[in-house]
């Protein structure tokens, strides 16, 4: 439905990798390292919100309509 650009649907995918990786290796990563992903990371998670709050907007304008 469009709703994430592909951008946005290539970075999730690159944060389900990661995640996996902490899940399935957890005791053979760098913590230091991961902690450094997740903490720069984090700007991603409003990049996806603000897509899907857009999304939501330009959807109930046209229901307004």
């Amino acid at each position: 439905k469009k709703i994430l650009s592909k951008k946005t649907v290539s970075l999730i995918r690159e944060m389900k990798g990661f995640r996996n990786i902490l899940v399935h290796k957890y005791g053979e990563i760098d913590d230091k390292i991961a902690f450094e992903n997740i903490k720069s990371g984090l700007k991603d998670f409003e990049i996806i919100v603000m897509e899907i709050e857009g999304f939501l907007d330009r959807h109930k304008n046209k229901k307004k309509a």
